[in-house]
């Protein structure tokens, strides 16, 4: 199974070296432990740093493959253990339903708001479709998705049962990156949700 698993990142934690042959001991052990991490600098800078008084931390998304529970809680437990007070779990989930690891998903057939009930076509004609190839402007799909059609009458809303290991913390809130308003201007927006996904990834549960 792969499981997703965010971490905190205190700004005093020894990140490896730019060059491998200069890492310390425990920067290269921290080097190997950040190889399954999606891009560092990419999603570190999607999420708010969280500051208290002097310190900072940063988020950082871990992606574990082929685990099981026991060797995801040991290379998780060895991270944290090599690294005291500098990192901690901000959340786990796996990769398949997004529940939050330790829980199994549940699964419920909700009302699709956007049924429209009828028996619209799925496709609808191209305005801008040209059949002569030799005039300007040819396009040549004949038909476009009608935006209005949806024809699942139902969605299969995904949740979980039972208790995560890793329950989320607080403080992931304060990860989270400011709205814009209609002028540009940062507006905070605390609530714990997804901000970057994976290709193929499902959405994470957040309860």
């Amino acid at each position: 199974m792969i499981v997703n698993v965010w971490m905190e990142i205190r700004d005093t934690f020894a990140w490896p070296a730019e060059d491998p042959e200069d890492d310390s001991e425990l920067q290269a052990k921290n080097r190997e432990a950040l190889a399954l991490a999606a891009d560092i600098t990419t999603v570190a800078s999607l999420y708010k740093q969280r500051v208290q008084g002097p310190r900072s931390w940063v988020l950082i998304s871990l992606m574990y493959a082929d685990v099981t529970q026991q060797s995801l809680e040991q290379a998780v437990d060895k991270f944290q253990d090599e690294n005291p007070g500098d990192t901690d779990v901000l959340g786990a989930w796996y990769w398949e339903y997004g529940n939050e690891f330790g829980t199994e998903p549940t699964f419920t057939e909700v009302p699709n708001p956007d049924y429209n009930g009828d028996t619209e076509s799925p496709t609808l004609p191209n305005p801008d479709y040209q059949p002569d190839p030799e005039l300007p402007d040819y396009d040549p799909n004949e038909t476009i998705r009608n935006p209005a059609y949806d024809g699942r009458e139902t969605l299969t809303e995904i949740g979980q049962s039972g208790v995560p290991l890793y329950p989320i913390p607080g403080k992931l809130s304060q990860f989270m990156p400011d709205d814009l308003d209609n002028d540009g201007n940062p507006v905070p927006n605390p609530t714990v949700r997804d901000i970057n996904l994976l290709q193929g990834q499902r959405e994470r549960y957040f309860g």
